[in-house]
């Protein structure tokens, strides 16, 4: 049975929630608290599953709460619930938060995320979940930490250069989709686009990102784990430029990109000693609790993007085939369309739209 707690200082509120949710009690061990202390208490000695706390709270705010949790219970699911006159002190909960909601929240939404994880869980070997649960931000390597605040830094900063940036690092880019796809950040339509995530946050926001712990993850670009970075940022480029350039839509190559990167996710923390013993498409765990949508999470299955014949399944088989070895392997070299979609690939980068 999984075992959540729901963190609320307005008893009207947490009242409400426990009787929204009184049909889940066969599968769901409940527990709720009026305060940080309190559900830091009731955890005491105990593993959960998951917490949702509000973040205006006295004494110990959400965000104060979700620290302590990250730091006693790493393994706990974080979600975080905020008024938007609280923006300011939300953002403080960017590196110990899974996802953001807005108050007030739709239980029935909420309900159905939480599903959604918990069903994602069971995808994936404890010890990849557990750790993927833990992690606050995936690694970036240190130059990427380095040019974004040099630019950030400029009184006439520029919004394309910092979107250049953020585009070819994985970590970056989907933290900011991440909360721009949030119930809280959220425009209602999915965002996978990092360029459409910056200028919907703004440069004063993402400023204020750089600052908050947990909001990046730098590491030293050494040898063991530059190839798998640049071959990140390889496929980052293909997916964009040569989808663009053989005529796929805008929201079709942004989808191929993030897809892309996903299926590298497992491997870029296996080589920087986040993980060990994934799977390629592991990294679909993270984009559940991290609320991507389901746009992304669709095609987040090896034997999908492997077999289906979608134009999409089979740009991103042939991308993923040219710059990822791990995922070549996997790939039957002989397979027409395959072969069609490397070429046409190939040609493109050639004419220098590629990498």
């Amino acid at each position: 049975m999984i075992r959540m707690i729901f963190v609320d200082d307005e008893a009207d509120l947490l009242r409400g929630i426990k009787r929204a949710l009184r049909s889940r009690r066969k599968q769901w061990d409940m527990h709720f608290a009026a305060s940080g202390a309190e559900a830091l208490e009731i955890m005491e000695g105990q593993a959960f599953d998951l917490i949702v706390s509000d973040m205006r709270m006295p004494e110990m705010d959400g965000a104060q709460l979700l620290t302590h949790i990250m730091e006693r219970h790493p393994h706990t699911v974080r979600f975080i619930l905020s008024g938007q006159s609280d923006a300011e002190s939300t953002l403080r909960a960017v590196g110990v938060s899974h996802q953001f909601w807005a108050k007030p929240t739709d239980i029935e939404d909420l309900t159905a995320m939480i599903d959604k994880v918990f069903a994602a869980r069971e995808t994936v070997r404890p010890e990849i979940w557990q750790k993927m649960n833990s992690l606050q931000a995936c690694p970036s390597p240190d130059h990427i930490h380095q040019s974004l605040a040099a630019e950030l830094a400029k009184a006439d900063a520029d919004l394309q250069s910092v979107t250049n940036i953020v585009a070819g690092d994985i970590s970056l880019s989907s933290k900011l989709v991440q909360l721009t796809n949030s119930a809280y950040f959220g425009t209602g339509n999915y965002i996978l686009v990092p360029g459409e995530a910056v200028r919907l946050l703004g440069l004063d926001i993402v400023r204020s990102l750089m600052e908050t712990d947990g909001f990046i993850n730098r590491v030293n670009q050494e040898s063991d784990t530059a190839d798998i970075f640049q071959q990140i940022s390889i496929a980052a480029d293909i997916g964009e430029r040569v989808g663009l350039k053989i005529g796929m839509a805008e929201k079709d190559w942004s989808l191929a990109r993030q897809v892309c990167k996903f299926f590298m996710l497992s491997a870029m923390l296996e080589r920087c000693g986040e993980i060990s013993g994934s799977e390629l498409d592991d990294g679909r765990y993270l984009a559940t609790i991290w609320g991507f949508p389901d746009e992304l999470l669709q095609y987040l299955s090896l034997e999908k993007i492997l077999t289906s014949s979608d134009d999409l399944c089979m740009f991103v088989r042939a991308v993923l085939a040219l710059v990822f070895p791990e995922f070549a392997d996997r790939c039957d070299p002989e397979d027409p369309t395959l072969v069609i979609f490397t070429r046409e690939i190939e040609r493109v980068r050639a004419e220098g739209m590629g990498a």
